[in-house]
């Protein structure tokens, strides 16, 4: 099953996610991925860190600063070790059982980068014991749903986290 989470920018998404992570694991629900935490200084965002889901470990991911090499959008560049570990986690999920959440495909997946490459080998070979949570910004899940291979069983709207929370939990349950 392809799950998408979406909503608008900043909207508390990921607070959400570390939720039903928690939630999940507490059922023995087996979960994969990575969340996309955001560094801030008052109200100003200075990056992200990726946190791994499973190893519970956490690594610099996205920054305002960066080399001229590194992949990049907009003002954030992507820390390459990091990025490769994104993809490995992804990759490695989909041979597994469980749940894999990807928080979030954006506007560099959109150019075919970051961890598209990854998210479409995870989906041409994922076993059928394997879901995928994605996380998607509002107003881009049209144009991945257009994409061959990424066509979500469910989309959730972001909404009151008190609605979505248990809604989540209900459809994400695994089956033995």
């Amino acid at each position: 099953m392809i799950y998408v989470l979406s909503g608008p920018v900043h909207a508390g998404k990921t607070t959400l996610l570390k939720k039903l992570v928690t939630a999940l694991k507490k059922n023995n629900i087996p979960v994969y991925g990575y969340l996309s935490l955001s560094l801030r200084e008052d109200h100003y965002i200075k990056g992200y860190d990726l946190y791994d889901i499973r190893s519970d470990t956490i690594f610099p991911f996205i920054r305002r600063k960066g080399h001229p090499e590194w992949e990049k959008i907009g003002s954030f560049f992507f820390r390459p070790a990091a990025l490769d570990k994104a993809k490995k986690i992804i990759l490695k999920a989909c041979k597994k059982r469980g749940l894999c959440i990807v928080d979030e495909i954006g506007p560099l997946e959109l150019s075919g980068k970051g961890i598209w490459p990854a998210v479409q080998k995870a989906l041409a070979v994922k076993s059928s014991q394997m879901d995928f949570l994605f996380v998607i910004r509002e107003g881009l899940v049209d144009v991945f749903i257009e994409r061959p291979g990424f066509t979500p069983d469910k989309i959730f709207p972001f909404q009151k986290e008190s609605i979505l929370l248990p809604e989540l939990e209900n459809s994400l349950i695994i089956k033995p």
